[in-house]
């Protein structure tokens, strides 16, 4: 039993322990076990508090969180709008304010909750915490999925789920060790065992899937795959090309040479600020000349100019055609502004991202490229983020009868001056890649470039911040079975919302009981 929790300074040391557990994880991978076992101090400082209370212990412990997971932010804001560091401080601490809101809401619920029924917290925190992490997304992945990379038996059930699944999982256990530390093991009821049974059969599954599509894997047809990796310092201009190169022929096409010359069929080239190769006809000959001198087809990445609209577009340039698919999910501050059209608004925004906001049109719905007959879906840096776009992207394609069986995912995060963020968009590429089951292929300009095979595994990677390339004899499905998630990717937040409101009304209706007894 637990006594004497009430204390201020008590509470403060439990959230404080909470948040910092919580930050290390997303720093560093090898602390993926973290977020399983953190969230008990963090419902230990909320025994015995208001709501009110509550409200500002979540607000203290996601600012400290996300002041750890993503420090980085101040570094980026500099770069980016070229402005001092006091400044940067500032519009991260007002990032920071608003992203902590999900752990405020989520700590003044469960609490709200527990003071109409006693002992829900265990069950409040996974359900409301899918439900606020759902409604409020944020730029720079915060689930708790994401720490998870390492940990690939965890990971196969998102098939079936999603990555929020696996959110809920981590939240849920975290939820029964507060069970037991409050009620001790004789006090647990038929509730808590189904929630160990629920745990139980989401690693069965694991172990069970991964082991299937390893296997599965052995089978699929082979095709070697090459990644260009630059390592071109981030720009807010048009850079000029490194000294030695030209736009006709970049850094990005020496690299692709000595690929081809390896064995490389497709070569994947990240995202980048400016290639010219939509405004320059004598870029468009060059790159064509190249890929047809060397038999391997690009999948490149430029700003292309159409109907007085500029599109963030990724060009497939083989021997016969060339296939063209525009970036339809778009970053918010960098290719458009939120309430641009509210004028002062507006106004604000523009100066504090100044030129590193570019305007950017959202691109149509589009079938997916198609290399030697396999078909292929690039998807631009952002795009990786939203799984179910991604996830209605394979659900269209299949029912057109023709499913997508290679994703290639073309980014630039030479932005930030740490290894964290681009280490965070790949635990996403392969949450992705999971969900989906299928290859995928990550391109970074500063790396380090990924390839994920459907099981979850690193089939390759690069090394970080340096000027290379790899090309990998990669599997692909020959046919392709949707997944749980691709077929219903919103069924599972369907249960927690009808999950939460039973829990809810069972809250509601055992306190007028209570009330009425008494």
């Amino acid at each position: 039993m637990l006594t004497n929790l009430n204390s201020k300074q008590k509470q403060l040391g439990f959230m404080l322990l909470a948040a910092l557990a919580l930050g290390a994880s997303f720093t560093y991978e090898n602390l993926f076990f973290l977020p399983w076992i953190c969230f008990l101090p963090f419902l230990l400082s909320l025994q015995g508090v208001t709501i009110k209370r509550a409200y500002f212990l979540g607000l203290g412990f996601g600012c400290l969180f996300f002041v750890i997971a993503s420090h980085w932010i101040v570094g980026f804001l500099q770069k980016m709008s070229n402005i001092g560091l006091g400044y940067a401080i500032s519009l991260a601490g007002i990032y920071w304010i608003f992203c902590a809101q999900q752990f405020a809401l989520l700590a003044a619920a469960v609490v709200w909750v527990a003071k109409k029924q006693p002992g829900s917290e265990w069950l409040s925190l996974p359900l409301f915490s899918c439900l606020l992490f759902y409604a409020l997304p944020l730029i720079f992945p915060s689930d708790l999925s994401v720490t998870q990379s390492k940990f690939l038996l965890a990971l196969q059930a998102v098939d079936t789920t999603g990555a929020l699944g696996l959110h809920f999982i981590i939240l849920l256990h975290n939820g029964l060790l507060f069970a037991v530390v409050k009620n001790s093991f004789r006090q647990l009821n038929n509730h808590h065992y189904a929630a160990v049974g629920l745990i139980c059969a989401w690693f069965i599954y694991g172990c069970a899937a991964y082991f299937y599509w390893v296997k599965q894997e052995q089978n699929w047809p082979r095709l070697n795959v090459g990644v260009v990796q630059p390592n071109i310092a981030a720009s807010i201009g048009v850079p000029a090309p490194p000294q030695g190169f030209s736009r006709a022929y970049p850094v990005e096409m020496d690299l692709s040479v000595a690929l081809a010359r390896a064995g490389a069929s497709l070569i994947v080239w990240p995202e980048a600020r400016y290639r010219g190769f939509y405004n320059e006809a004598y870029v468009r000959d060059a790159f064509k000349y190249y890929a047809d001198k060397t038999d391997a087809s690009l999948l490149i990445q430029d700003l292309q100019t159409k109907d007085n609209l500029t599109f963030n577009t990724s060009a497939l340039i083989t021997k016969k055609n060339r296939q063209d698919y525009a970036k339809q999910i778009r970053i918010p501050f960098g290719e458009y502004l939120p309430g641009e059209s509210v004028p002062l608004l507006g106004i604000f925004f523009k100066k504090i991202f100044g030129d590193f906001y570019t305007p950017i049109a959202a691109g149509s719905i589009s079938e997916p490229m198609e290399f030697r007959k396999i078909k292929i879906q690039p998807l631009i840096c952002f795009e990786i983020a939203d799984a179910n776009y991604l996830a209605n992207l394979v659900r269209s394609s299949t029912q057109q009868k023709k499913p997508i069986q290679l994703l290639l995912v073309q980014s630039n995060d030479s932005w930030f001056d740490t290894d964290i963020e681009p280490r965070l968009h790949l635990a996403t590429s392969q949450l992705r890649s999971i969900e989906q089951r299928l290859p995928l292929v990550h391109a970074l300009n500063n790396g380090p470039s990924s390839f994920y095979k459907a099981s979850g595994q690193v089939d390759a990677r690069l090394a970080a911040n340096e000027r290379s390339a790899a090309v990998r004899n990669i599997t692909y499905p020959e046919s392709v079975a949707m997944t749980v998630y691709a077929r219903y990717p919103h069924l599972f937040i369907v249960v927690i919302l009808l999950c939460s409101i039973c829990w809810l009304l069972r809250a509601l209706i055992l306190n007028e009981n209570r009330k009425s007894f008494l």
